[in-house]
């Protein structure tokens, strides 16, 4: 699957619903290499007004506006963040719907299903007392796809104005770096 098809497919399935290490150095009394940060500084910070939420980005985003349905059909707009930046990609997206709607078992699978992605793992989670799920999704490389496999980190957080999800897409091969990527994004969501 090229890189551009993976972008628009994970943005379908938003619309479908560091270890820090220890040690005392060597022998010799060198420290050892020193570890990348947790989280990175990202200093780009956009405001949703429709969820009031603060994000924190790397780059400015695209702001994307689909139109999508509701499960009873009413028509919504399901706003959605992208930054592609070097060897990676970052999606933030709100869908606006009661969250008494939203199936949280089904929001992975979805997800997988649209990226034509096997779904790896997925966790129950909660974030400040809201119910989520972190999945991790992995694309397998078409023919003549020099990325290799791509991951899909990605987090589904029921809150009262809707759906969140936070995703990071990048080679599999860079996990460390996505990891980084995706706790980035996750701790630089706020309440504006």
């Amino acid at each position: 699957m090229s890189r551009r098809r993976i972008r628009v497919a994970a943005l379908a399935a938003v619309a479908a619903l560091l270890a820090v290490a220890g040690g005392c150095g060597d022998d010799d009394g060198t420290a050892p290499p020193e570890e990348p940060p947790a989280v990175l500084d990202w200093s780009v910070v956009v405001h949703d007004d429709t969820f009031d939420l603060d994000l924190r980005l790397p780059a400015e985003p695209e702001r994307i506006v689909q139109p999508a349905h509701l499960p009873d059909g009413t028509p919504t707009d399901l706003v959605i963040y992208t930054v592609v930046d070097d060897g990676f990609e970052v999606f933030a997206s709100m869908l606006p719907v009661d969250p008494d709607d939203v199936d949280l078992d089904a929001v992975a699978p979805g997800a997988a299903t649209a990226v034509e992605g096997v779904l790896l793992t997925v966790s129950r989670i909660e974030v400040d007392g809201r119910p989520g799920r972190d999945a991790e999704i992995r694309i397998e490389a078409g023919a003549g796809d020099a990325d290799g496999d791509q991951l899909l980190l990605h987090r589904a957080v029921v809150l009262d104005e809707g759906l969140l999800q936070l995703q990071t897409l990048g080679a599999e091969t860079e996990r460390a770096t996505l990891e980084r990527v995706q706790n980035t994004l996750v701790d630089g969501v706020t309440s504006g």
